[in-house]
């Protein structure tokens, strides 16, 4: 079962050659979204193979035009290219007018169906999306207009029985759900089996936060304890921290500060400067303060594999 992200887009302010604006692709078990979706962003997607029908949902942090100026040109698209399916699209409440009119001056219809859910950017945590796999909330950010993260995890999964035990205790299929969530069995004979004999532990569930664009928030710590991936932007190397500051962003440092004190798997830090060519200096800052950190880079993949936390 997937929990795989892809970074599409790692570029701040606008797309630079060889570096697309804001955009990344998370596919969860039964569900693909795509989070921002900056200028360009659906050739990224066409380069990397993932079509429209692998995208079922769209998170929107926020309305500067690097994360949403390539969202209309998408949608558009994906009509000409005749695609029917529902779509969910998920952002601040202006994001719809804002659609509302590109299309209305460019005499523009959607043929599939858009669902908008809106978001409050005051409101700290906040579930906004769910399935049967996965749980999607917003998280507190600090930028210079209204902005959310994103918190994705999966759905606690029930145990998992043991063939054995089935066999050995002859345990009717009727009783398997309530074992499964925990209950003991109570044979014919009526021995009592502690569920410690029938079951074992699901596999962990899998997490990602991403969190662009923003300061360094405290705020956000709680909710990103632990997460096996997080996405912090790293606008600028900490020389720069107080133009990072003015302009409502972090550097590499003040990003891998926040992974190693909410003590997370992985970091991953993007959204830089165009000043910055080469990123390795942005990467040797972050992994001085928390080793594990990597860089996003257009097509890139990161995998959490199922029933285990390693990436």
């Amino acid at each position: 079962m997937d929990f795989k992200l892809t970074t599409l887009g790692t570029s701040a302010a606008g797309p630079i050659p060889g570096r697309w604006a804001s955009g990344q692709y998370l596919k969860t078990g039964t569900t693909g979204l795509l989070i921002d979706c900056g200028e360009g962003l659906q050739i990224a997607l066409q380069q990397h193979g993932l079509g429209w029908s692998s995208i079922d949902v769209i998170l929107i942090s926020h309305l500067h035009g690097d994360h949403i100026y390539g969202l209309p040109g998408l949608l558009t698209s994906w009509g000409l290219y005749q695609r029917n399916t529902p779509l969910t699209i998920i952002g601040p409440a202006d994001l719809a007018p804002y659609l509302d009119a590109v299309f209305g001056y460019s005499h523009t219809r959607m043929p599939y169906p858009v669902h908008y859910i809106f978001v409050d950017a005051n409101v700290d945590r906040t579930l906004v999306y769910e399935d049967e796999c996965i749980e999607v909330y917003t998280l507190p950010l600090s930028h210079r207009i209204p902005t959310v993260g994103y918190l994705v995890q999966e759905k606690e999964r029930p145990r998992t029985i043991l063939g054995t035990a089935i066999k050995e205790y002859q345990i009717p299929y009727k009783e398997i759900p309530a074992i499964k969530s925990g209950a003991d069995y109570q044979a014919a004979s009526g021995e009592v089996i502690p569920n410690a004999l029938l079951t074992h532990d699901p596999p962990p569930i899998r997490s990602f936060v991403y969190a662009s664009d923003t300061r360094p928030n405290p705020d956000l710590l709680p909710y990103i304890k632990g997460v096996d991936i997080l996405f912090h932007e790293a606008t600028f190397l900490h020389e720069l921290a107080d133009q990072a500051d003015l302009s409502g962003h972090s550097t590499a440092r003040q990003a891998a500060e926040m992974a190693r004190q909410a003590q997370v798997k992985q970091l991953i830090i993007g959204h830089f400067s165009p000043r910055y060519g080469d990123l390795r200096p942005l990467l040797a800052e972050a992994q001085s303060i928390f080793p594990n950190t990597a860089l996003a880079k257009e097509g890139k993949v990161f995998e959490v594999p199922y029933g285990g936390r390693t990436i």
